[in-house]
């Protein structure tokens, strides 16, 4: 959801743990791997469809002209909250386009701490790779 702020948040971190020594050598490896997710595709595209909605409710609150249902909007992040796998999107998994996570890993050519594993997932990555 908000690609930009974490992607600068990670550039901030790398450059913090460097001035720390905690990330010593000249290269980052950085791989990564699909996972297939528990949660079904119905569910991911409800998933999905209820963000859309309330994006929408959003916009339409910024522009103050439309009337906005504050029972459905709560419904609706209920609903959300509920979902038991929010991060799983849509990923080509093999040969089919399944809910999945893009699980990637970095490692420092001169690790001073042990490397940690993120999982992202969305459309996005299904594009990408």
């Amino acid at each position: 959801m908000h690609r930009e702020a974490v992607t600068a948040a990670g550039a901030e971190l790398v450059q913090l743990a460097r001035s720390c020594g905690l990330i010593r050598g000249e290269w980052i490896a950085i791989d990564g791997t699909k996972f297939r997710a528990v949660a079904s595709a119905e569910s991911v595209r409800e998933r999905q469809s209820l963000e859309k909605y309330l994006d929408s409710m959003e916009k339409a609150d910024e522009e103050q002209h439309a009337t906005i249902d504050p029972a459905a909007v709560q419904a609706a992040l209920d609903k959300l909250k509920q979902h038991p796998e929010p991060e799983a999107g849509f990923m080509k998994v093999a040969g089919t386009i399944a809910p999945a996570y893009n699980v990637q890993t970095a490692v420092d050519t001169l690790p001073a701490v042990h490397p940690r594993s993120t999982t992202y997932g969305s459309s996005e990555a299904a594009e990408g790779n």
